[in-house]
This record gives C-alpha cells, sequence and structure tokens, in this order.
C-alpha cells in the first residue's frame, strides 16, 4: 500500500524544485516526496534545466529515525546542483545540517531562516 506524501513537490516560477514537509514525517512519507521529486528531476533533465531545490521544514511537525534514514536515502540519491533548506525550528534545521553533513553535501547546501530568499548570493 502508498503511503501518501505528507508535503508538496511543486517547480517554482523561479526555476527550482520545492519540496515543503507538512506534519509529522515517517519513512513512508518522505519516501512518498523522494519518489515525487526524482520524477521532476528526471523531467528536468530532459528539459536540460538547472537542479536547483529548496526544502522547507517550517510546516513539519515532527521526525523518526524512519524519516531520517529516507531523509538519508533521498538526499544520497536525488542529484542536485545546489540545495537550500528552510526551517525555523532549531531542531529540524540541525537534525537536517547533520544528515547533510554525513552525506558530505556543505558545498552544495545552504541553510536559511524563512524570511531569506532561497537563491539570493548563491
Amino acid at each position: 500500500m502508498n503511503t501518501p506524501a505528507k508535503g508538496t513537490v511543486t517547480y517554482e516560477p523561479e526555476g527550482y524544485i520545492c519540496v515543503a514537509l507538512v506534519g509529522d514525517q515517517t519513512y513512508q512519507t518522505i519516501d512518498a516526496l523522494r519518489i515525487e521529486t526524482e520524477r521532476m528531476v528526471e523531467k528536468l533533465k530532459v528539459e536540460h534545466k538547472r537542479l536547483l531545490g529548496l526544502v522547507d521544514l517550517t510546516k513539519q511537525t515532527g521526525f523518526n529515525t524512519g524519516s531520517n534514514k529516507a531523509a538519508l536515502e533521498a538526499l544520497s540519491i536525488i542529484e542536485y546542483e545546489k540545495s537550500a533548506l528552510v526551517s525555523d525550528n532549531k531542531l529540524f534545521a540541525e537534525l537536517a545540517k547533520m544528515i547533510i553533513s554525513a552525506l558530505g553535501k556543505n558545498d552544495k547546501t545552504k541553510f536559511l531562516r524563512p524570511a531569506k530568499k532561497p537563491w539570493h548570493g548563491y
């Protein structure tokens, strides 16, 4: 049985993929968002567009070890040029930083507060 994503994956007019997490996340919900994101990335590759991403954690309310594992898997599978993570929750932001650091993708990833523009000065 497929678990629906708890969030959205959209292609924004500014030219980046936005993955917005909503509510409590599990392995299944993060994996569902990964699948949607991979489909969009493949489409953008065919269209020769840049692979920029924004992960919006501002509406995420919780996580567990399963969601952490799925996030680690998703970020290791999905190819991207640059990504920005937005969170106003210090715990979620620090966890995201640890996952990005474990993958060695610090140079491709920016961490922002919600008021910042994702690609300003990047």
